[in-house]
């Protein structure tokens, strides 16, 4: 490996490391009185981000903006006290790799290869404990050493839900492929392939069940962390697969449509379930002039495309993405299949870990 952090040779999977966020500045308490820093603390300007180690935040506090700062200090601040050969792994490098995890602020991952004798877990600190090999660590412009790629891939899958997972799973393959519709198939199923065998060759045991299924159905043209929670959400509950990123020829111009799905009823009618995500998250954040234009033109999108395909000869059916995904499932498998005939099959190895093995208690427990 160079030392600029890039593999001698490249691979789908080990592109260069990618441009990473500007790290914040964390501060120590002999730079600061002991009551102004108390006083900071009390009233959320100031957080602490590990042993006498404290982040100044640059970002309002309860937003995710200061989450992710507060994740990213904690990252600088075990850095500095733990000594340059530590080690970022997990959720800390996905985040640092800029991949879709869940909004919090994150306790900071390291793998070592010794045993600590110190607790798993100690002062927003989690150790692991698993030998990396060389072409598993990168080292970051800023010096920070990271977990690869596909190895920060398969760690984070395994511990996160199977809806976060499939985020993970599908902003990484966006971080290689790049963000584009089109299909690269097989581009992609390499990518699937690869991470699949450093999955069952390196990968932690527990969370393994799910993290196969997330690999085999991950997708670089999910445009969201809610768009690939959806997708995890109707292939568990069975239903089909929708087409990603669905391309409409309109009279404004190409379209695309988040989900869709292009269906036959019996009496041979052909009809189009079509599923928008991220519908309303865009317009909160707007001014109130900035929303009713961008609900205007969302509409007239919207209309274009139930014209075209309606040219077509096809019922149209579109629907967007709620704050409650079961929800949302419930009223696009009515919209699926409005006589409930559908065979509907839903794949268990998505449900949670925990969920799974209260399942198997109660099949176990019935006579």
């Amino acid at each position: 490996m160079h030392r600029d952090g890039h593999p001698a040779v490249m691979s789908i999977s080990n592109p260069p490391p990618p441009l990473l966020p500007l790290l914040p500045a964390v501060t120590h308490s002999r730079y600061h009185a002991r009551e102004e820093l108390r006083r900071a603390l009390d009233v959320d300007v100031a957080a602490r981000v590990g042993p006498d180690a404290y982040l100044l935040p640059a970002t309002p506090a309860g937003t995710w903006q200061r989450r992710r700062e507060v994740s990213l200090a904690r990252c600088v601040a075990a850095c500095d006290r733990l000594g340059p050969d530590v080690v970022l792994s997990h959720v800390s490098a996905a985040i640092l790799y800029g991949l879709w995890v869940p909004n919090a602020e994150w306790p900071v991952h390291t793998t070592q290869q010794f045993r600590a004798g110190s607790p798993r877990q100690v002062d927003e600190h989690v150790r692991h404990c698993r030998p990396l090999t060389a072409d598993e660590v990168v080292e970051t412009p800023a010096g920070l050493r990271i977990t690869s790629l596909e190895r920060t891939i398969v760690d984070t899958i395994t511990m996160l839900s199977p809806d976060w997972a499939l985020a993970v799973a599908d902003s990484a393959m966006r971080l290689v492929l790049g963000p584009t519709r089109s299909d690269k198939n097989g581009e992609r199923d390499l990518l699937r392939r690869e991470w699949s065998d450093v999955l069952e060759e390196r990968g932690p045991r527990r969370g393994r069940r799910h993290a196969r299924a997330v690999l085999a159905i991950a997708d670089h043209r999910s445009e969201s962390p809610l768009e690939s929670r959806m997708r995890c959400a109707v292939a568990r509950a069975g239903l089909p697969t929708p087409a990603l990123q669905v391309e409409v020829v309109t009279h404004l111009g190409d379209r695309y449509v988040d989900l869709g799905w292009w269906l036959t009823s019996p009496d041979g009618t052909r009809r189009f379930v079509g599923f928008e995500v991220d519908g309303d998250v865009k317009y909160d954040e707007a001014d109130s002039e900035s929303a009713r234009n961008a609900v205007a033109a969302e509409k007239r999108r919207e209309d274009a495309i139930r014209e075209s395909i309606r040219s077509e000869g096809c019922e149209v059916t579109m629907l967007r993405s709620s704050d409650d995904i079961e929800h949302d499932v419930d009223r696009l498998a009515r919209a699926l299949d409005p006589s409930g005939r559908m065979t509907r099959i839903p794949n268990l190895d998505l449900l949670s870990t925990r969920a799974y093995s209260i399942l198997k208690q109660q099949a176990r427990s019935r006579p």
